[in-house]
C-alpha cells in the first residue's frame, strides 16, 4: 500500500476483479453462442434426415403406384385378349 494513495490497492483489486468478471462474461456469452449454433446444427441435421426419409417414402409410394398401374394395364390387356378368344 502506498502512503500517499491508501486506496490504490483497493482500486487495483477492483480493476482486476472487473477485468476477470468481463472475461467470464465473454466466456459465458461465447459458450452460449456456441451452444445455440450447435443446437441449430442439430436441428438442421434432423431436418435433413426427415426430408431424406420423406423423399424415400415418396419414391417408394410412386414406385408402388406405378407397379399397381402396370399390373392393372396387364390385367386389362389379358381380359381384352381373353374376350377376343371367345
Amino acid at each position: 500500500m502506498n502512503e500517499f494513495f491508501p486506496t490504490q490497492k483497493n482500486e487495483t483489486v477492483k480493476v482486476v476483479a472487473k477485468k476477470v468478471e468481463n472475461e467470464y462474461m465473454k466466456m459465458a456469452e461465447r459458450a452460449k453462442r456456441e451452444a445455440e449454433q450447435k443446437r441449430k446444427r442439430e436441428i438442421i441435421d434432423i431436418s435433413a434426415i426427415v426430408v431424406e426419409d420423406w423423399e424415400l417414402d415418396e419414391k417408394k409410394r410412386e414406385d408402388e403406384q406405378k407397379e399397381k398401374q402396370d399390373h392393372q394395364e396387364r390385367q386389362s390387356k389379358l381380359n381384352v385378349w381373353l374376350n377376343e378368344l371367345d
